[in-house]
């Protein structure tokens, strides 16, 4: 007769008795309750190399170890001059077979004496690979004193092709050329949680010893910075994770000298398949076999 009293009348033939049989049904269910799944934290800074140049034109390297990244390159171009300022904008940018975009472009001038022109582009493209020194080359409308690009990665974007957060008000940019010491407050919100928060300060004659934000704010890590111009320049990123809907990056420089500082912010979706919010802290996996059976 067909039925759970046949299926156990077969168990007995074979030797095994219907406890063992209950003991293992239960035993699987507790070890299924108390399993927990694999989760990534998202999304991450991926590789950084940053480099230095002259000139209408350059090129530099990008590195990461991940697929599925969002390949990004900051652009710092500074020049100096008594006349108009030159436009020092990103005219093209090719490199890793990839196809990049503009994400947001912002100049700035301002006298003390000889005029000091700052040029800002953030640039993105999807990598489905991973880059190993994968070569880039850009070139300027026109010349700059120099020109400082920070290359790197962000693993773990919702939508790599699409990255950004939707949130209109971004990218925030601002800038005090007054010659004060902070480095001016930019801040945004991540409307969907999760994701990771990018901030740029650049900074003009930071002087000796002077790193731009080289103390980041709480809830924010010290990407890397690079130098430009001979010293004559500082820029650095920040990078943060959403845990609260709000990110704010403000901070001072080290040091105490009046500089010229310029910040830049944006956020990165982070609701990838792979990863999310971690999960409640689980309760250790129960071992039911060590101190016998409930029953």
């Amino acid at each position: 007769r067909a039925g759970p009293d046949r299926d156990c009348l077969l168990a007995d033939r074979a030797g095994i008795s219907r406890p063992v049989i209950r003991r293992a049904i239960i035993a699987g269910l507790i070890w299924l309750l108390a399993w927990q799944p694999a989760w990534a934290a998202c999304p991450t800074i991926d590789g950084f190399t940053p480099v230095q140049q002259n000139g209408a034109s350059g090129s530099g390297t990008i590195t990461t170890t991940n697929a599925s990244d969002v390949a990004l390159i900051y652009f710092y171009s500074l020049f100096f001059t008594f006349g108009s300022c030159p436009d020092m904008a990103v005219a093209t940018l090719t490199g890793g077979g990839l196809t990049w975009a503009k994400h947001k472009a912002v100049s700035y001038s301002f006298d003390i004496g000889a005029t000091f022109c700052v040029r800002q582009e953030l640039w993105w493209a999807s990598a489905p690979s991973p880059l190993v020194a994968e070569p880039y080359s850009y070139t300027l409308n026109a010349a700059s004193s120099g020109t400082a690009m920070m290359a790197f990665g962000v693993h773990g974007a919702g939508t790599p092709t699409s990255p950004w957060d939707a949130n209109v008000s971004l990218t925030k940019v601002n800038a005090d050329n007054s010659g004060a010491t902070n480095i001016p407050n930019v801040s945004g919100v991540d409307t969907n949680g999760g994701g990771i928060f990018l901030a740029f300060c650049g900074g003009v004659i930071p002087g000796p010893g002077l790193q731009c934000a080289s103390s980041p704010p709480a809830g924010y890590a010290f990407v890397g910075n690079v130098g430009n111009t001979g010293g004559q320049g500082d820029n650095s990123i920040m990078s943060g994770t959403s845990t609260v809907s709000v990110g704010s990056y403000s901070t001072n420089m080290t040091g105490s000298t009046a500089r010229y500082w310029q910040a830049m912010f944006d956020v990165i979706d982070g609701t990838a398949p792979d990863c999310g919010p971690a999960p409640p802290t689980p309760n250790p996996p129960r071992r039911p076999f060590a101190h016998g059976w409930p029953w």
